[in-house]
């Protein structure tokens, strides 16, 4: 499960978080949920991307701290300013998104759960 990604945006590398609080956020300040969430986003990156980004880095500088130095308004700008107007940007980013959709349990490589269950 996908639980960061990290960005060049607005010339700086950032950190997007993903996780429950991120989550709650987006889906109260949009007031939606979570399964017509996933269906707006799908449908229109564009105008989905810079909000969930937005939350997304802020709930970032909330995890490590850190005083929240921009505003949504940025996000728009740092996108706009970036080589074809920040679409491989956003994909990347609404790509992680949707890849938390996955959660699936972790399997450790070379382990046969048959034979881990005979070892208890």
């Amino acid at each position: 499960m996908i639980t960061e990604i990290k960005l060049n945006l607005g010339k700086k590398d950032r950190l997007f978080t993903f996780g429950i609080i991120f989550l709650g956020e987006v889906l109260e300040r949009l007031d939606t949920d979570y399964n017509t969430l996933l269906e707006k986003v799908s449908k229109n990156p564009f105008k989905y991307a810079p909000i969930l980004m937005y939350e997304s880095l802020r709930n970032s500088y909330r995890i490590e701290k850190k005083d929240i130095d921009f505003v949504e308004d940025d996000i728009v700008l740092w996108l706009e300013s970036e080589e074809l107007m920040g679409v491989d940007v956003m994909l990347s980013f609404i790509n992680a998104f949707m890849g938390t959709q996955e959660n699936k349990t972790p399997v450790n490589e070379g382990e046969d759960t048959k034979d881990a269950s005979k070892k208890k």
